[in-house]
């Protein structure tokens, strides 16, 4: 039997390693593979992170798994939850790529307030305040890089305002005659839950759709106001984490089904 090697890179403030893992004898075996030092550059006196030395440092890790005959069979990625990286419509970095200790954050919590208070912010996000969350240092773009919001409006990005989510059709899927287990687990939606929740979340900002039959209600009120009144917005909101709780409630009891038999 071959054995399977899983792989965690964790890119750190100041270093970043390679971790491979195998199971041997039912306990989980880690071995550190590759480590290499991290920071932030000085570039014209903004710190900013060299976003292709550590890519390269990546894969220098992974060649390291190969050498010595572990060749993961998955791998995954943790790095800073605040910090990013711009890119226009080919992929190509807009600006710097700023890290979260550089200057040009401070006082853009001021500026941020301005437009929403901070204890709103807090009630819609529910981030503990820094003053490196991502926010304040798209603050600190608007503010100091204008050019950088120009770009993005010129290549047409723009942000979400509506998004409309179709789950994986698991009801029908389990109600067929002879559906197996695993085409059952197939039909499990991950990822659209996760975006329904997170925008419905976001309700006030971004309108969310999970039914086909307001479709065309919406269509009239955009077409009329160019716009979601509030009242609407928080309905759809709860239509949506209502319609989440039902999907995830016919899995848990297609399950408790399956193993009762």
């Amino acid at each position: 039997m071959n054995t399977e090697y899983y792989l965690a890179i964790d890119i750190g403030a100041s270093s970043g390693r390679h971790i491979i893992a195998e199971i041997v004898d039912g306990k989980i075996v880690l071995e550190e593979v590759y480590r290499f030092w991290n920071g932030m550059d000085d570039v014209d006196g903004s710190l900013c992170w060299d976003v292709n030395r550590l890519f390269n440092e990546i894969v220098t890790g992974i060649k390291k798994c190969k050498e010595i005959g572990k060749i993961p069979s998955y791998m995954g990625i943790d790095t800073w939850g605040v910090d990013y990286v711009l890119l226009d419509k080919d992929d190509k970095i807009l600006g710097k790529t700023y890290g979260y200790r550089d200057s040009r954050n401070n006082g853009m919590d001021e500026e941020v307030y301005k437009i929403i208070p901070e204890k709103e912010l807090y009630q819609r996000t529910g981030i503990q305040k820094a003053i490196f969350n991502t926010i304040y240092q798209w603050m600190a773009v608007k503010k100091n890089n204008p050019e950088h919001m120009e770009a993005l409006a010129k290549h047409e990005i723009t942000p979400i305002d509506l998004v409309v989510v179709n789950l994986y059709p698991f009801r029908e899927t389990v109600a067929k005659p002879g559906v197996t287990e695993a085409e059952a687990i197939e039909n499990i939606d991950i990822g659209g839950p996760a975006m329904v929740r997170a925008s419905a979340k976001n309700f006030k900002d971004v309108v969310i759709v999970t039914y086909p039959s307001r479709y065309e209600g919406l269509m009239a009120m955009l077409k009329e106001t160019g716009d979601v009144d509030a009242r609407t917005r928080k309905e759809l909101a709860l239509e949506a984490f209502s319609h989440t709780a039902e999907y995830d409630a016919m899995i848990s009891d297609y399950l408790k089904k399956v193993l009762a038999e």
